[in-house]
């Protein structure tokens, strides 16, 4: 197992995002901040893995590095640890004895899932505890949420090299279920209004979605899925996938980037989990994953993708009825593959992370905006204003009135509003 020392990156002046002219477009986000991490990333995820009300971020890659960042509360980020697994993916495990999560990544090399063990509440680090094996291997995308009503989350295993999706019990057990070619990604979202989650997945080599509508049976533990529906999206190799209500009618609808059309398909559902390709909608060149947000926080959920071949981020703004017609776009690290979004600074709006294959690197685009339902003076976020808060500031140099330089006027401005409390 591969470990590294506890490593400090070079620490930044925070600025302040607060004083952005415009909250709504065109002053969300300021130049992207950049960590190092191993060698050829493939995903990143954000989670508070120390349990400290600051969101961290976690990358895997496929090198055999896992890299832990951790957030000092204003999108600063600290490698902490980094433990060999050459992974394509991983997903949090929440439900854990001693309340820190845990992590389950895929061993792309061995084909097996490797359970990493947070030890955050005594070291900064993970540890291996165990793994299993399973009659595949290669690029898996894993993803984890409850499939039947017994209270415990399923694992749901992409298996690209199948044309297939495996599903696999609270016991264990596991089955697969077919899908269109080269399978590259899944949502688990109730698409047919029975309240269990289905499964939905992207196919590259088809260029299209399949739909395996959950009919476990009630009290079950085991999942149980109808065969597929597929549905077109008139968009050429699907990165990624996700899901949400666009158009406000009560139903979860779809989202897909296609990588090679440099667009993503919106695909409204119809109540009953069949499909229709409302639009496509330009976004950078190449994407190669897709997110759905509030980003601007008009209510309306955005479309955010990672454009690996333009190197940059789009960010599409919906009007809540499957329209993103207006848009922005970002830069990021070169080729970002995957991207996350996430309150990475304190009392702020919604940060965005994307992993680089290029360079190595997390790049990081934190809020300009604060977010009015939160306590700005509270920097760690723990619901307090206290000594913790004011340590943190002095810290972090942390530009609080946004005028670029870490001075006494910072200190006046955050005293003042300290002083004062929160609602």
């Amino acid at each position: 197992m591969n470990r590294t020392a506890r490593i400090m990156l070079p620490l930044v002046l925070v600025q302040s995002p607060l004083l952005a002219q415009d909250c709504t477009r065109g002053g969300l986000y300021g130049p992207d901040l950049r960590f190092t991490v191993g060698e050829s990333p493939t995903q990143v995820g954000a989670e508070d893995v120390d349990l400290d009300g600051d969101i961290d971020l976690v990358v895997v890659t496929e090198s055999g590095a896992l890299s832990v960042l951790l957030n000092d509360a204003t999108g600063l980020f600290e490698l902490a640890s980094s433990i060999g697994v050459r992974s394509s993916g991983f997903v949090f495990e929440s439900n854990t004895g001693s309340g820190y999560p845990n992590i389950l990544a895929w061993d792309t090399e061995f084909g097996a899932l490797v359970t990493l063990e947070n030890l955050f509440e005594f070291l900064p680090e993970f540890v291996e505890v165990s793994r299993r094996s399973f009659p595949f291997a290669g690029p898996v995308s894993l993803h984890r949420a409850e499939l039947t009503t017994d209270e415990f989350e399923d694992l749901v295993f992409v298996v690209k090299d199948e044309n297939a999706v495996y599903v696999e019990d609270k016991t264990g057990l596991y089955e697969s279920f077919a899908t269109g070619v080269d399978p590259v990604d899944a949502t688990l979202a109730d698409m047919d209004g029975d309240g269990q989650r289905d499964v939905v997945v992207a196919n590259a080599g088809t260029s299209d979605v399949s739909v395996l509508l959950n009919r476990s049976k009630p009290f079950g533990v085991i999942p149980m899925f109808e065969p597929q529906l597929r549905f077109g999206l008139f968009g050429d190799t699907p990165s990624a996938i996700a899901s949400a209500d666009l158009d406000n009618d009560g139903d979860t609808d779809i989202v897909v980037s296609n990588r090679a059309s440099n667009d993503v398909s919106v695909l409204l559902n119809d109540g009953s989990g069949f499909l229709i390709a409302k639009k496509r909608f330009g976004v950078g060149d190449g994407p190669a994953d897709v997110v759905l947000a509030d980003i601007d926080r008009d209510t309306h959920l955005d479309i955010i993708t990672a454009n690996q071949g333009s190197g940059d981020i789009t960010i599409l703004f919906g009007s809540g009825d499957a329209r993103f017609d207006a848009s922005e776009t970002f830069n990021a690290s070169a080729s970002p593959r995957t991207l996350v979004v996430a309150t990475l600074a304190s009392g702020m709006g919604p940060g965005i992370a994307s992993v680089s294959g290029e360079y190595d690197e997390v790049s990081v685009l934190r809020s300009r905006c604060a977010d009015e339902s939160l306590c700005r003076p509270d920097l760690n976020a723990d619901g307090n204003l206290d000594f913790f808060d004011l340590t943190l500031l002095l810290q972090s140099n942390v530009d609080y009135d946004g005028n670029t330089v870490f001075d006494f006027f910072d200190l006046s401005m955050y005293l003042g509003e300290f002083l004062a409390g929160c609602p």
